[in-house]
């Protein structure tokens, strides 16, 4: 499930590039995006063949869907420190996908007829990542490997989203002309996703720490904020692709730290519990992953029954 230095710097990563999809205003005020070039998107969709379970299926991190032009790209996006072959091999395996698949796929979460004439994919690093890999020769054939059929973008806070082989975006002119005038990122982005595909328990803890800090340090001042696990999955965290378990086992730790109380199946974080987040930080990067299990397993199993 990785470790939370992947699931922090992965994060980073796909919270910068949400900002390409939506648009955020350079100094003209023109927010430039994916979205302003007819793209739809959706995070994190598997496409498991017909039968099987979702967790064995191809899952790119980003669909991006153009109705008009019957165009879907595939993304993935890195936040590590290096460009690996098994990245390549998710992108090969993303190109693989059959058309009438993802259209099936596309219906059922539009409900709506969807016609896909072209499918493109790519994938996302971070500047610094790329530029250190253009030193090593074996990094640099990879990346020629991954630029042949895959559309290859970098990002960095306070730069831009560069498309390095732009020969690949003919197939849509204006995405092009966008990227071209440039998406230009801010130095710190805002925080909209918690967790990735698929965090490791500390990652859910963190993420749900994060997530209710950001509660209360956004806006007016409140005193506590109440969660319900099977609420804050279906919403906050509905882009992830994590058993309801894990957040339930992410809670009751936060229970037993002394972060935030319990009253029937509601948790309750207050003020003075989440207010020095460092402290909590720390102590979460100090967890030992190996010794976690599920608190009250019986009751989880309960509670989630009764939810469903």
């Amino acid at each position: 499930m990785g470790d939370l230095i992947a699931d922090r710097r992965e994060l980073d990563s796909i919270n910068l590039f949400y900002l390409a999809l939506v648009g955020w205003p350079n100094s003209n005020n023109i927010p430039l995006s994916f979205m302003r070039a007819g793209y739809d998107f959706r995070f994190f969709i598997s496409f498991s063949e017909h039968g099987h379970s979702p967790e064995i299926g191809v899952s790119p991190d980003i669909l991006l869907w153009n109705q008009i032009k019957g165009i879907v790209i595939l993304l993935e996006i890195k936040g590590g420190g290096s460009i690996d072959e098994k990245h390549l091999e998710q992108i090969n395996a993303m190109s693989s996908i059959p058309l009438p698949r993802i259209q099936q796929r596309l219906q059922n979460i539009f409900n709506n007829n969807v016609i896909i004439r072209n499918l493109h994919t790519g994938i996302v690093y971070m500047e610094d990542t790329y530029q250190r890999c253009l030193n090593g020769n074996e990094c640099r054939d990879r990346i020629k490997k991954m630029q042949t059929n895959h559309l290859f973008f970098t990002q960095q806070p306070e730069g831009y989203l560069k498309l390095v082989n732009h020969d690949l975006l003919l197939f849509d002119p204006i995405l092009g002309n966008i990227i071209n005038n440039g998406i230009k990122f801010p130095l710190i982005p805002p925080r909209t996703f918690y967790m990735t595909k698929k965090p490791c328990q500390k990652g859910v803890i963190l993420g749900i720490t994060n997530y209710i800090s950001d509660q209360f340090f956004k806006g007016e001042k409140i005193e506590e904020y109440v969660v319900n696990p099977v609420d804050i999955n279906n919403t906050t965290f509905r882009f992830s692709n994590i058993p309801i378990k894990m957040i339930l086992i992410a809670l009751e730790i936060l229970k037993n730290k002394g972060i935030c109380s319990k009253d029937d199946n509601n948790y309750i974080f207050r003020y003075e519990h989440i207010r020095n987040m460092e402290y909590i930080r720390n102590w979460i990067n100090n967890i030992d992953c190996k010794g976690i299990s599920p608190p009250i397993q019986e009751s989880l199993d309960d509670f989630v029954q009764n939810k469903s």
